[in-house]
């Protein structure tokens, strides 16, 4: 009965994000279970300026940074861009796993 337990819990993760911890670094997997438990529409990965979002609330991901302020000005590709002001920033997406995508800020400023 313990080894069983033990064996669920190991494989949950993995069947859960359907590969994407084969694709990036541990902490990420570890912002992807955190964003999964906690409900919220984003988490930052690490100390720099990714975040993880998840990919069926990635519109209202959108729409909060609308709420925070910022314009949408235009989107290229997998770039998205906002202005605020004088200040512009811009982030890009990847898909990390089917449930998550993994966005990168930058102040264009």
């Amino acid at each position: 009965m313990r080894w069983l337990l033990l064996i669920s819990v190991l494989l949950l993760p993995l069947i859960w994000l359907r590969g994407g911890l084969n694709q990036e670094l541990f902490r990420t997997a570890m912002a992807a279970a955190k964003l999964e438990f906690t409900g919220e529409l984003s988490l930052p990965v690490s100390a720099g300026k990714e975040v993880i979002v998840r990919s069926e609330k990635f519109q209202e991901y959108l729409s909060s940074l609308e709420n925070d302020g910022w314009s949408f000005a235009e989107q290229m590709g997998s770039g998205y861009f906002f202005s605020r002001g004088d200040d512009r920033m811009g982030f890009t997406c990847r898909q990390y796993s089917t449930r998550y995508r993994i966005c990168d800020r930058a102040s264009l400023t």
